[in-house]
């Protein structure tokens, strides 16, 4: 009797541990910082993503890529977008600087390199995503 009560008040104590790690899991998941966009503004970043294939030195070709774009700020908010089928993307942001992130939404293994961006006042800078 005494082991069965051992092993009960174990499965009870490994519970209530399961049961804490899922609540700040959704905690965690739920308070996830996200930059505030504000389509009012007149600033932000823009641009497009496109893959640039050359089959010699002198013959390449370029084509626009549709790819989800991760915007970071410095206070590790951030803001998530998808481009157009084209590859052109605007979103409208505070002044300050970001960190820009780009993955080919067809084939997520592909990746552009990170860009940091400073946005000013009432200006959209501009940003190309070479994959």
């Amino acid at each position: 009797m005494n082991i069965r009560k051992h092993k009960q008040a174990y499965l009870g104590t490994v519970l209530v541990v399961i049961s804490i790690a899922i609540l700040w899991l959704l905690i965690a998941v739920t308070s996830s910082k996200t930059i505030q966009t504000d389509e009012t503004l007149k600033s932000g970043i823009g641009g497009s993503a496109i893959k640039v294939r050359c089959a010699n030195a002198k013959a390449c070709s370029s084509e626009y890529v549709q790819a989800m774009i991760a915007i970071t700020d410095t206070d590790g908010k951030s803001a998530k977008l998808e481009t157009k089928v084209d590859g052109q993307f605007t979103v409208k942001l505070a002044p300050g600087t970001y960190t820009a992130n780009a993955t080919d939404a067809k084939n997520q293994k592909s990746f552009a390199p990170s860009q940091q961006v400073t946005v000013r006042k009432d200006a959209i800078t501009k940003i190309t995503f070479n994959f």
